[in-house]
Parts: C-alpha cells; structure tokens; sequence
C-alpha cells in the first residue's frame, strides 16, 4: 500500500507541477549568499529604514548582452547541434527589427511607470511575487517553505523553557526592530541595501485563494498562536502597559499547554496548510463564515509557537521534522505563517518559514538574535507554578461533517507527501572559511564548486544549477540566478575524474571556475543576470506573439534546476528546503570560519537520487579540493 500511495504521490507531484505559470521558477529557499556572505550592518546604528527613499529601481539589463550571457550558460547543457539550434534561436531573437528589441522597449516602458504609492516601482515584484510563489500551487512545506534548526541543542532545559526563551528573545528583537534599531544593512563598501522585507515579517500572512494566494497585510498583534498535538491557543504577550511577557511567565504558560491540551485535536486544521494550495483554498472559503474570528487569532499572531511531542534523535531527524516531517506532522504546524517555530522535547528546536514575502537571510537575522538568548539561557525559573502562567484561550473551529472527514484525510496525505522529503546534514569540520581564503578563492564560490564536484562524481553528468544572489541593492528587490555550472568548471569537474590530469592543472582550473563565478556574482547582485531578464521579457509578449528563443528545447533545460542552492552561513543555524525537481537535490549551506555544512534533500521517491549518497560525495570532494593546495599531497 505505501509503494502504491508512493507512486501515485510521484503523478500528482508531475501534475500539480505544470500549475506553475511558465517560465517562472523558484528555490524553495532562494536566500542570497550577498546578505550572508558580503553584506554587514553598518557600523553607525543608522534607522532600519533610513535608505529606503533613495535606492534605485532594479535596471533593465542590455538585450544583448544578457543574450550573449544565455547562449554561454547553455553551453555545458547542449550538444554541438543543440547549441547551433539555440545560437540561431538568439540570433533571430536580437536581430534588428527582430521581437527581442520590441519586447525589451516594452520591458523598458513598465520599468518607468510610476504611481503615487510606489514611484520608484520594481519591474518584477508583483510577477515573481505571483509566478514563483503565491501562485505555486504546490504545498507549501517540502516545495516552496525554507526550515531553519538551531545549533543549540539543549536537552538540560524543558520544552517549556526553551520555547520561553526563544520567544523572549523574539519580542526583544522587535523592540528594537520597531524603533528602528535595527541598523540600516550595507555592502563593505558602505553601499546601503534593501530592508522593506523587515517590514513585512511580523504583519503578514499567506492567505489560500484559487488560482493564485494572496499576501494579507495587518498592524502588529500582541499575542503569538501557541499549538500542541494538533490544538492551537491564542497568547497575548504584551501586557496593558505594553512590555512583553517574561521569560518566567512564558514557561509556566507553556507548562500548563503542554499539561491541558488533550492527546489529539478535535479538528486537525493545521494539515490543510500542508494541502494543495486550491485544495486549502476551497476548504478556508468554506468555512470562514463560521470561523471568522479563528481565523484573525492565527493569521495575525507575531509568530505560531509549535511544541511538539517528537524526540529526534539526531540533527537529520530533526531538521526532517521541521523540512518536511512525517505522518502526524502536519497537524501541529501552520505552515502559511512567516515565523512557524518548533520546539521538540528534548532540547531540539528549528524554524518553518513561509517564503513569498521575504527571503530567509530577514528571519536569519531575528533566529541569531533569539539563539544567542537561548546560550545564556540557565536551565530553570524560579518558583513556576500553574498560577504564574498567563491568560491564553483556545482557538476553535466549527465545520460540517463533510469537511472534518476532509481535514482528517489531509493528515494522512500530506505525512505521504512529507515523509518524501530524505534529509541528510554534512558538518564538515576538517577545515571551513579560514582556510578556503588561504587557497584564494571566495568561501562560498569554493563551496559551489565542491557541490558541482560531488554531483558530476555521483552522476557523471552535469546540470543546470541554481544559486540566489541578492538584489537588495535596488528597492524591493529579491533574487538573481547565478548560474554556477559553466565551461570553467565543467572542464574542472572532468578533470578532477581523469586519471590523467596532474595536480597544478586541476588547481588552475579550479581558480578559473571559481573566477568565473565570482564574475557571474558580481553581474547578478547589480540586476544583470539572466533569468529575471528573459523572464521579464517573456511576460511583455501579447497573445498571438511568438519567439524561437522560448520555444528551443534548450531555455527549459537551462532553467531545469537539479541542483538547487542557498548559502545560509550562521553560528546559530543550519538551514534547508526541498528538492525545486523531482529528480534534484536541494542545496543549503553555510561557510562558517573553521567548519563548513551542508544541508541536502532528495525525494524517497526518485530511484536516481540520494541524499544520504550525495552526503558523502560531497565530503569527499571536499578532501579531494583540500589536496589540491596541500604542498606535499597529490590525487
């Protein structure tokens, strides 16, 4: 029954896929090695928001030059015949007079609309906002949410305290955040960057609508949503004078949440956010009318507080559990909420993040805030008792019949789908950033080469890959592709394989590889990628309107991303999300100064994938790559 429930699992994946509106596609992460890899606070403690009136709009890259850059990352991809195709396809694309030069003039003029909210608009916002998330029709966990788990393994402390802490934590963060302490982010060389995705993460939530979800907006709450074994409650946090609760009185309300909430829920409502999103949208549509004000207490809560019943024994199992999960999973997350946390029994604890407003280097920043608190965390409160906790009530649901059988499938199938997810955690500390910089070459660039190693030493192929770079340096701006595979390392990646290729040479075209990167970073992190580009013009053509370049086989092969990545670089966290391709690996990482690690997913249901395969490969790629500076070692 599992293989069956399995297999038909894999063809609903294969439908639901083609819901996403073409030529749009997006990590589940989508996080940006700039913010966590070049980007540092400022020195001064300027207002958050100080730069946002002054930042430009994201540009309109040259036609040809982004052309020119396209045909280059097809190359590794396509055979002498293929690459002729698309060079054909392009050159008709560009040609003068050709529709390349219509649709960029065309992408030019929606680039100067103003309106009075927004006169410096963003090109892109609204269709990335609605193309690669919102309307994604997916559910949201293992497909489009990032997961954080904390470095801070803590079984001295109780599930209580630890929830406490973090929360406390939290609040302070948002102190500062809302008198703009928070100091305004900028490049090393003073550059200031985007911060309006701060604004967003305490006042919004991802509501289900058919077709397409929308992002509802609202003014700070004061309570958070606290769930347990299925049952939600709603917990004010701010008290009448306006100072957020303490640490003694979170735990001893968590205490007695944990005591009274009963074994299951009356309604598993949590597990339609699991669902299918139109398939949560018809259910939520149902019955709103009966559940109006349950609604608002979830929606607008700061933050939804899971405390789960689940012992992991082991960062894998419990970075699983926040990912993806398994078969009860579900019911005790909320999984639309920007800010899910998850605190388990025995001193494990980790994030879930809806991704559509924001990019998870935002949360990043509240999570090292809160785990820091958790360090100087002691292990018990004085006199907690019952009559210390806080008031908190319980947030109900009426449905019909008819519904509560459909919430109650939505448990079992959507641990089907989450139970999917294989996660596999890499903390490779033979050597980490310090050391790469001796070697030359970028920490993050080196650690995009190490998995570009790993999967051609698994597989013996090459694919297209995918990494985030920040565009934040324009207002409202996201992400950028870097296209990491190209020429340079895929002539590097054979290398490293032959028998026949000496040390020095596999060293130089290493550096060359990662000199190639670095370029492509540079040119993505200022708006002149590839693929918001074609993207951007692809939107602009009008019905009847054709073009060779988007229908060569070759413009879906270059976005068809089997290896998906983010760096997510922190003391406090690891990070992940699932595989963007049913035959693809995910890709989190972080580049720390004596220690690297990497956080990898595959699908149970791939026969050609692995992660725990994968997991080794990568380690030792990075032993291989080590030798190739080490003065006295050889391959």
């Amino acid at each position: 029954f599992f293989l069956c429930a399995q297999w038909l699992l894999a063809m609903l994946r294969t439908m639901m896929m083609r819901a996403r509106p073409a030529g749009i596609r997006a990590t589940a992460l989508g996080t940006a090695r700039g913010v966590t890899a070049h980007y540092t606070a400022a020195v001064e403690r300027e207002p958050t928001y100080k730069y946002q009136p002054t930042l430009p709009a994201l540009p309109v890259p040259p036609l040809e030059e982004t052309c020119e850059l396209y045909v280059d990352t097809c190359k590794p991809l396509l055979s002498p015949a293929q690459l002729e195709r698309t060079q054909q396809a392009v050159q008709e694309f560009t040609k003068p007079g050709g529709i390349g030069h219509e649709l960029q003039e065309r992408l030019k003029a929606r680039a100067e609309e103003k309106d009075v909210a927004c006169p410096r608009r963003s090109w892109l916002e609204e269709w990335w906002l609605d193309g690669a998330y919102l309307g994604f029709r997916l559910p949201c966990p293992a497909y489009s949410n990032f997961y954080l788990l904390f470095d801070r393994v803590r079984p001295d402390l109780s599930q209580a305290r630890y929830a406490a802490g973090l929360v406390a934590g939290v609040m302070e963060w948002k102190a500062l955040l809302d008198s703009e302490k928070i100091p305004a982010e900028k490049l090393r060389d003073g550059t200031p960057i985007c911060m309006d995705q701060y604004s967003k993460i305490f006042t919004t939530c991802r509501v289900p609508r058919r077709g397409v979800d929308l992002l509802r907006s609202f003014e700070p709450s004061r309570h958070i949503a606290v769930m347990v074994r299925g049952s939600m409650y709603k917990l004010p946090v701010v008290d009448s004078n306006g100072n957020a609760l303490s640490v003694a009185t979170l735990e001893a309300t968590f205490e007695k949440l944990l005591e009274e909430a009963p074994p299951l829920p009356k309604i598993p409502l949590g597990s339609m956010t699991a669902a299918h999103r139109d398939t949560w949208a018809e259910v939520r549509e149902s019955i709103y009318a009966d559940n109006a004000a349950s609604f608002e207490d979830i929606e607008r809560a700061l933050l939804v507080m899971s405390l789960d019943d689940a012992t992991p024994s082991s960062l894998d199992e419990a970075g699983k559990l926040i990912c993806a999960g398994q078969y009860d999973t579900s019911m005790n997350r909320w999984y639309d909420k920007l800010l899910g946390f998850v605190v388990f029994k025995n001193g494990f604890a980790g994030l879930s993040g809806e991704h559509a407003p924001m990019d998870a280097p935002v949360p990043g920043k509240l999570v090292d805030h809160a785990v820091k608190r958790i360090d100087s965390l002691g292990t018990s409160s004085p006199n907690i008792s019952a009559a210390s906790a806080a008031a908190f009530s319980p947030i109900e649901w009426r449905v019909e019949e008819s519904t509560q059988a459909l919430v109650n499938a939505a448990v079992f199938d959507t641990g089907l789908m989450l139970s999917n997810i294989k996660l596999r955690i890499l903390h490779y500390k033979r050597y980490g950033a310090n050391t790469i910089k001796s070697f030359k070459i970028s920490p993050d660039t080196f650690a995009q080469m190490a998995m570009q190693l790993a999967y051609y030493k698994l597989t013996l192929h090459s694919s297209a890959t995918y990494e985030s770079a920040s565009t934040r340096l324009f207002l409202h701006g996201r992400t950028e592709t870097v296209k990491t595979l190209s020429e340079a390392s895929q002539k590097w990646t054979h290398a490293m394989v032959s028998g026949d290729v000496g040390r020095e040479e596999k060293r130089r075209l290493l550096l060359d590889a990662a000199k190639r990167h670095g370029w492509f970073m540079k040119r993505a992190m200022n708006g002149l990628g590839v693929d918001r580009h074609l993207l951007g013009l692809k939107m602009v053509m009008k019905e009847g309107e054709r073009a060779d370049i988007f229908e060569d086989p070759a413009y879906a092969q270059n976005r068809r991303y089997r290896i998906s990545t983010s760096n997510m670089t922190s003391e406090y966290f690891f990070a992940g999300f699932g595989p963007t391709e049913n035959d693809g690996y995910g890709f989190c990482y972080g580049t720390r100064k004596e220690s690297l690690w990497f956080n990898i997913t595959s699908h149970y249901n791939c026969e050609s994938t692995c992660a725990e395969k994968m997991r080794a490969s990568l380690a030792s790629a990075l032993d291989e790559m080590e030798a190739l500076f080490a003065p006295d070692a050889s391959l």
